[in-house]
């Protein structure tokens, strides 16, 4: 589409010219407009930029602005305009707009329907009947917290902020803290920290390791010395065994003391399934699980514009190893230690009493 806008407006342009195969114009003065996806955003190294108009920035990878674009402004100290739609928190459209709210050299608007006139009371009435919830909040409203589209738990996670769910919840040393391994290969492991409380389950933690093993990360758990250690829930296939060691995960965790709960091989609905169950009763440390609970906003189906179906399996972006991981430990949940850290042993109790 930008494509053909930009041919549009440029063509009463005496002299101009376009290069299709690489969506350029090039004008009589010498000045150039290229259209480019962030994914190609090597192809702008070595250039200079007198200004960029970036689109839908919540889609981009960061490091195309950080390592590419931001640079090539740096020489002619150029103008860049940050535009798109809201997709949840973790992302770096959101960085960008709260990054700008202090700093001299940033404007920001976000800019509500009823602020612009752009859509009339009957449509966006009409609007709000046709869209689902999360669509609205997310299209119309900018809501930041919006569930996207084929979200998987969007709506159990925005029954969880509202009831208050997600917030301040501190580490009770009290309690066995459980944790929950999403351990990736050739990507990132994700480890929630977790504590049972009768029928609530307690999130005080969440952490994300990138190109990591295990002999790497576990001591970095461990380094939580204030927290009394339960069980430790790792995917099914933990069994299989790694090329660089030759050892399976189980085999590693068992050298630091560690006797894993293996997660049932159990179909992915009724791992979602279980999940789902999961959220409606778990309360979420929001400034120790924020990546965490991001992920479990926006973890959702793939969806196809063209076909209009969502796809069986997920989408697979960084929400996947989050939401994996907080899946092991729901389809685990019968298996892991009671709130005192063990199997309670009766055979010294008075069986009259019991």
């Amino acid at each position: 589409m930008a494509w053909d806008y930009l041919k549009t407006y440029s063509r009463p342009i005496p002299g101009v010219t376009f290069n299709e195969s690489e969506l350029r114009a090039i004008y009589p003065n010498g000045a150039e407009i290229r259209l480019l996806g962030s994914g190609e955003a090597d192809s702008l190294r070595g250039l200079y930029l007198d200004a960029v108009a970036c689109d839908e920035f919540a889609d981009w990878n960061k490091a195309a602005w950080g390592e590419v674009v931001r640079p090539a402004l740096a020489d002619r100290k150029g103008a860049a305009l940050i535009i798109g739609t809201v997709r949840g928190r973790a992302n770096a459209f959101y960085d960008a707009y709260m990054n700008a709210e202090d700093s001299p050299n940033w404007h920001r608007e976000l800019l509500l329907p009823d602020q612009t006139d752009s859509l009339d009371d009957d449509e966006l009435a009409q609007l709000k009947a046709d869209l689902d919830p999360n669509e609205y909040r997310q299209e119309i409203q900018c809501d930041w917290d919006a569930g996207l589209k084929g979200s998987y738990f969007g709506t159990e996670m925005t029954e969880a902020e509202k009831s208050g769910r997600i917030g301040i919840v501190p580490h009770d040393p009290e309690l066995p803290v459980h944790i929950a391994l999403d351990i990736g290969v050739g990507n990132s492991t994700v480890v929630w920290y977790l504590q049972i409380m009768g029928p609530d389950v307690r999130a005080i933690r969440c952490e994300e390791y990138q190109r990591q093993g295990l002999p790497t990360i576990v001591p970095k758990i461990k380094r939580h010395t204030e927290y009394n250690f339960g069980d430790w829930v790792v995917p099914h296939d933990a069994r299989v065994k790694e090329w660089g060691s030759g050892k399976t995960r189980i085999e590693q965790l068992r050298e630091y003391g560690i006797s894993p709960i293996i997660a049932p091989n159990i179909t992915l609905d009724e791992g979602i399934n279980a999940t789902r169950s999961l959220i409606t009763r778990i309360r979420i440390n929001r400034d120790t699980c924020f990546r965490g609970v991001e992920a479990l906003k926006t973890y959702r189906a793939d969806y196809s514009d063209e076909n209009q179906v969502y796809a069986l399996k997920p989408l697979h972006t960084w929400e996947t190893d989050f939401a994996d991981a907080l899946r092991y430990f729901a389809v685990s949940q019968h298996l892991v230690g009671n709130n005192w850290g063990g199997t309670l042993d009766y055979s010294d109790m008075d069986r009259a009493v019991i």
